[in-house]
């Protein structure tokens, strides 16, 4: 299970409750970010606005009229529409008029307090859903003393249970549809896949024309890597709304990790035709054309992404990949650099400049190592992180280590598919083809919708001559993915070994 990572967002004047709110939170296990420089969306902000799934905003009198929580409101509500899991929890601190907020905050209220809301408002004293359009009454709201508010302990008790952060069990039939769907959502953020599809699951039959509903299931699937699963809850959702974006572009990503690449680029353009600036979509888009070959495609399509968010590290990621592969390393090395700069422990973007680093063949690999190292120990349980090691130690030719670490790997994590496709590759480069076979064999079994998986499980084969089983192998590979250049190249060398 991970920590939800959390962005608090609070003027100077609300600081004690704020404090309060943070010590409450990270106690409960959170990762809660907030910004000390009280500046206008600075860079730092939108980058972990950006990473961050949850946006927390303390609404008082004085947040009313501050410049900086209005354009974070704003920018949360962009991130909301980017991303559908994305949860946006306003605290209220005081009685306000809402008539002479400002039109972002008034947005912002109107949308959580609306039937269709995909969250719940807290307010001080502890109560929810409460809010009228026009006015924020004293019931709604908290304590004042003065001109200090304060917030009471059954309100944090009711952020807590909302945010699946207490062990307790929560009676989530008595709770609103807003405040079921924010439990799902928070769940999902910490990867409690399990727990959150017995949440959401029910509210697709229960209301089965909620889009919102749709959308979270199937991206509960992708996030467990049930991708053929997730597929039909994106088709539910693409039929309730065919004009929005957000179906299509989770479509994609399930399409892409079953590596039906040509279906996948297909909904990321349809996607893109609906939202020209849709991050996720350029982003995944990206990766496709990369994957296909098209790398100027793909650097195209990540600048894109750029002009619109950038400080979004998961697309400046992509673009020092495609970067490397055209081997413009200094140029990569410059994107890592940008977000390292706003968040020096970055463990994404540390990884990416080891392997950068090994790329540019450094005299001293170990520096490299350091790097990657440094990662995993900020996220140890982050696969791509492990994956990055380990094509790392390939690169370098460290094949005993890097068999060595899929099997230390293996030992927590027996299902992974990543590390028996490596242990696998290792043991193929170690010219060991009797103990890649088994290894090979279990990468199958387990990603038999992989069209890489039956062509290195095919090329094992073919080393050990076993030409007709290899033969089949390659052919299972392109039935799956019909341009998959390994298994042409493979089935074509075992039909001139057969004649």
């Amino acid at each position: 299970m991970r920590p939800l990572q959390i962005v608090l967002s609070f003027c100077q004047a609300d600081q004690a409750v704020a404090d309060t709110l943070i010590d409450a939170l990270t106690k409960a296990g959170a990762d809660v970010w907030h910004d000390t420089s009280h500046e206008i969306l600075p860079p730092r902000m939108q980058y972990h606005m950006i990473t961050r799934p949850v946006f927390i905003v303390l609404l008082s009198p004085a947040a009313l009229v501050s410049p900086e929580i209005e354009a974070a409101c704003e920018y949360a509500l962009k991130r909301e529409r980017q991303r559908s899991a994305y949860i946006i929890l306003p605290i209220l601190l005081a009685s306000f008029d809402t008539n002479r907020c400002t039109p972002t905050i008034q947005t912002i209220l109107q949308y959580v307090a609306s039937p269709a809301s995909t969250t719940a408002m807290i307010n001080a004293s502890g109560e929810r859903d409460g809010l009228s359009n026009t006015d924020a009454s004293p019931s709604n709201v908290g304590e004042t003393n003065g001109n200090a508010a304060k917030i009471g302990a059954a309100a944090i008790a009711m952020l807590l249970r909302q945010l699946a952060l207490t062990p307790e069990v929560v009676a989530v039939e008595e709770m609103s549809l807003a405040s079921r769907i924010m439990y799902g959502k928070s769940m999902t953020h910490q990867d409690r896949h399990e727990s959150a599809q017995a949440v959401i699951e029910p509210i697709t039959q229960t209301h089965p024309d909620l889009l919102i509903g749709w959308l979270l299931l199937g991206i509960i699937f992708n996030d467990s890597k049930q991708y053929a699963a997730a597929l039909p809850s994106f088709e539910r959702a693409r039929s309730l709304a065919p004009q929005n974006a957000a179906p299509l572009r989770y479509q994609g990503f399930a399409l892409a990790n079953l590596n039906r690449d040509q279906e996948a680029l297909a909904a990321y353009n349809i996607a893109l035709s609906l939202s020209p600036n849709d991050q996720f979509s350029l982003d995944s888009r990206g990766r496709i054309l990369a994957r296909l070959g098209n790398t100027n495609g793909a650097v195209t399509s990540y600048l894109t992404a750029l002009e619109y968010e950038p400080f979004n590290s998961r697309v400046r990621s992509s673009l020092a990949e495609a970067l490397c592969q055209i081997h413009e390393y200094d140029k990569a090395l410059e994107q890592v650099e940008q977000i390292l700069t706003l968040n020096p422990d970055d463990s994404t973007m540390l990884a990416m400049k080891a392997a950068i680093l090994v790329e540019m063949e450094i005299k001293h690999p170990a520096e490299a190592m350091r790097f990657i190292e440094k990662a995993i120990a900020l996220a140890p349980q982050t696969e791509a992180l492990w994956i990055i090691k380990i094509m790392m130690l390939r690169r370098m030719k460290y094949f005993g280590e890097g068999l060595a670490f899929c099997d230390a790997r293996l030992v927590d994590d027996p299902q992974s598919t990543t590390l028996w496709q490596y242990k696998a590759i290792f043991q193929c480069e170690m010219r060991s083809f009797s103990e890649a076979l088994p290894s090979a064999t279990q990468f199958v079994r387990l990603a038999p919708e992989n069209a890489y998986s039956w062509n290195l499980f095919g090329w094992v084969l073919l080393k050990l001559g076993k030409y007709e089983a290899a033969l089949e192998a390659f052919e299972r590979a392109l039935a799956i993915n019909p341009t998959l250049d390994g298994a042409l190249r493979n089935k074509a060398f075992v039909l001139k070994q057969l004649r």
